[in-house]
């Protein structure tokens, strides 16, 4: 049986026996713009609408709980891969606010 579960990393979404899954338990990549493309958005809380994008337009945002095919795969490569807490003090940098 698969579940399909509303997106959104503002939400806590618990199923019997899995941790809660609440934006302290994503893993969060930075991904090449030129990447865009290649990025399932079925697959990750983000929407191409929704994206964090760096301030030069070179890098954006993506979080996942479970890794995505797209990361397994190497059809997209993350430039770094952050914690949350990683993530947020990344946000505060001048490349991202």
């Amino acid at each position: 049986m698969i579940l399909s579960l509303i997106n959104t990393t503002s939400s806590i979404v618990t199923l019997p026996g899995q941790a809660a899954r609440e934006p302290e338990n994503f893993t969060y990549a930075v991904i090449d713009y030129s990447d865009l493309s290649d990025v399932d958005f079925n697959d990750i809380p983000e929407t191409a609408s929704n994206i964090i994008i760096s301030n030069d337009n070179t890098k954006f945002i993506i979080s996942w709980y479970f890794k995505p095919d797209f990361i397994r795969d190497g059809s997209v490569v993350a430039v770094a891969t952050y914690t949350y807490n990683e993530y947020v003090s990344l946000l505060n940098t001048p490349a991202w606010n």
